[in-house]
């Protein structure tokens, strides 16, 4: 309810961001705890990246953990018993990226519409996550989002977002 009532403010323009000092491990290490136990990762591995890197900037934590979540969430979905999704962190630049990986691959025609609200493979009544996500990071968090899906990489999905909104 509480992810459905933030989509309808920033669809309206009525959500607000407040900065606040966040670290990057700390809003990763938050994602994978939210699936622990969860049916979604029941028989799959969910890690830090080793080379994720620690750093300090500030952004609204409540908005980016909602996109942290939806991206966890997606990869969780598309990846096979056995996979593993990996979510990392780096600098670039005068930005901070969060990155989450899966080893599946989506097929072209899914990428091509993969933004587009109510979009889904899932079935009806979803479709809202990735949406969601570029939503909340363009219009509220200043960010970025993009994706690579290719057969031998899997699929990553990166968010760029700048040291302070």
């Amino acid at each position: 309810i509480s992810a459905q009532r933030m989509l309808s403010a920033a669809e309206s323009g009525d959500l607000k961001a407040s900065g606040r000092l966040s670290r990057t491990l700390d809003l990763l290490t938050g994602a994978l705890h939210q699936f622990h136990g969860d049916g979604l990762a029941r028989g799959k591995s969910m890690v830090i990246d080793a080379s994720a890197q620690q750093m300090e900037f500030v952004t609204d934590p409540v908005l980016l953990r909602r996109v942290l979540t939806n991206l966890v969430k997606n990869a969780l979905e598309a990846e096979q018993a056995g996979g593993t999704v990996t979510l990392g962190a780096h600098a670039d630049g005068d930005a901070v990226c969060f990155t989450v990986h899966n080893p599946a691959v989506m097929p072209v025609i899914v990428q091509r519409q993969l933004f587009m609200r109510s979009f889904s493979t899932k079935g009806a009544g979803r479709g809202l996550g990735t949406y969601s996500i570029r939503l909340i990071s363009e219009k509220y968090l200043r960010g970025r989002v993009s994706f690579t899906s290719r057969q031998d990489e899997g699929t990553t999905f990166t968010v760029r977002y700048p040291l302070a909104i």
